[in-house]
């Protein structure tokens, strides 16, 4: 083989791990993030029940 083509398997071998690792980190990210979310609308809207219960 050719260094040239040696360099371009490398290169697609490096691309293709840190693909899946992102995908990977993504999806592991986006439930954290929607935990976080229903926690913090959770907060929101406690903190919007209280806010009604000052006006009352």
């Amino acid at each position: 083989m050719h260094p040239i083509e040696l360099f371009g398997w490398f290169l697609s071998a490096v691309l293709t791990v840190s693909f899946i690792v992102s995908v990977i980190f993504l999806s592991r990210k986006s439930k954290s993030f929607s935990e976080s979310n229903d926690e913090s609308s959770k907060d929101n809207n406690q903190k919007l029940k209280d806010k009604d219960k000052r006006f009352y």
